[in-house]
């Protein structure tokens, strides 16, 4: 992750303490971490138990597929697992993992996150050109409870 004259997250940790205190690099340093969980693996019993990084770590793959991130990385003329794929196949990726992020959220009791990831699931089942015209949403969902 690029940071400050590409300090690697050991690094930085001393400049985010100094600039937002000891919590806030606390909570970024278990996020960084967190990051590369698979979070299939990941029981609802640990989820709880780390609520505020997979609530981060949610938030994060909300707005990801909200702001079509999928389409912005990966190789897309490429299904190679080791390419990451282009748009289709993180698509699929996502969608299969569609409703571990449901119960996560649920489980942590974030019902706008729920219906987020529920719409999001609803609009990559329609074909590109019509999802817009069926859902009647255009960019993101209002995530309020």
């Amino acid at each position: 992750m690029p940071f400050q004259g590409g300090l690697d997250p050991e690094q930085r940790r001393g400049l985010i303490a100094a600039q937002f205190g000891a919590g806030v690099d606390d909570l970024l340093h278990r996020y960084t971490t967190f990051e590369a969980v698979d979070l299939g693996l990941l029981s609802p019993g640990a989820a709880a138990g780390q609520s505020d990084v997979v609530t981060l770590r949610l938030a994060d793959e909300l707005e990801d597929l909200s702001g079509n991130a999928l389409a912005l990385h990966g190789d897309p003329q490429s299904d190679r697992r080791d390419a990451r794929g282009g748009y289709p196949w993180r698509r699929k990726a996502k969608v299969a993992e569609g409703p571990v992020l449901l119960a996560l959220s649920a489980h942590l009791g974030l019902h706008g996150f729920v219906r987020g990831f529920e719409h999001w699931l609803e609009f990559a089942a329609t074909p590109e050109g019509l999802a817009d015209m069926r859902t009647g949403w255009l960019s993101s969902v209002d995530l309020r409870d």
